[in-house]
């Protein structure tokens, strides 16, 4: 008996691909191991294919059958809720609580008033970087500016984000850097 074959093909896609899928899924999904599993039934779905030859764009392929997932993934977990979600929304009413809630309000308040304070390509930088989570080549890119540009926006905007969240909020806002 032979071993498992390579699909060279295969393997071109997911490591072009790979990043920009899990960031699609992990947008539409959340849960970090659902996009995991996700991410390997779409792997799969694509090795099956016999006719690789007929396929023009294997990028659009990779996301149409990412979208199917992710349509299908949505249709089982709402057969698998065993309430309703008014029921749900119950539960969760129950569970919150008012000073995280108004905790993380007054944050977000803060922060966009720090991120209204920076100029508009520092706010981008930061802005792309941090919630979009483009690398530093993508947000120069998209910006038309350097790496190094991007990187000196991104210290200096998160340097006055965080020295305007102390000074708001009392406390020195803590970050991991990559």
């Amino acid at each position: 008996m032979t071993g498992p074959t390579r699909d060279v093909w295969l393997e071109g896609i997911v490591q072009r691909n790979d990043r920009d899928l899990k960031r699609y899924l992990s947008q539409r999904v959340g849960n970090k191991a659902e996009v995991e599993d996700l991410s390997q039934e779409i792997y799969l779905r694509l090795l099956r294919i016999e006719r690789k030859d007929l396929i023009r764009s294997p990028e659009a392929l990779l996301f149409r059958l990412a979208s199917n997932a992710v349509y299908e993934w949505r249709l089982l977990a709402r057969n698998r809720l065993p309430h309703s979600p008014t029921e749900l929304e119950g539960l969760e009413a129950l569970e919150c609580e008012p000073a995280a809630d108004i905790w993380r309000a007054e944050l977000a308040r803060a922060l966009t008033a720090a991120l209204a304070n920076l100029s508009p390509r520092c706010r981008a930088a930061v802005v792309l970087h941090r919630r979009e989570q483009l690398t530093y080549s993508e947000v120069g890119v998209q910006l038309g500016i350097s790496i190094a540009m991007v990187k000196k926006y991104l210290s200096q905007g998160l340097a006055l984000c965080r020295g305007q969240l102390r000074e708001r909020l009392g406390f020195a806002a803590e970050e991991t850097d990559e």
